[in-house]
């Protein structure tokens, strides 16, 4: 599936088609994130049933510790 992400083109694998499938794609799913797709932010509990269609607009923000 052809997705952009982070205002990147990728081309993510055909079993790939939630946003939870997505996270775990980046090794994101144990991490605090926000996640849009095209232009609104789609609630942690709907992660695993919100599908995402060829093209989507993707953005995934998540908070990196430091001092």
């Amino acid at each position: 599936m052809k997705l952009i992400v982070n205002g990147h083109a990728v081309e993510l694998p055909d079993h790939v088609s939630s946003v939870q499938q997505i996270l775990e794609h980046y090794e994101l799913e144990n991490r605090i994130v926000v996640v849009e797709v095209d232009a609104q932010i789609v609630e942690k509990h709907h992660f695993k049933n919100r599908v995402v269609d060829e093209g989507a607009r993707i953005e995934i923000v998540h908070f990196v510790g430091g001092g």
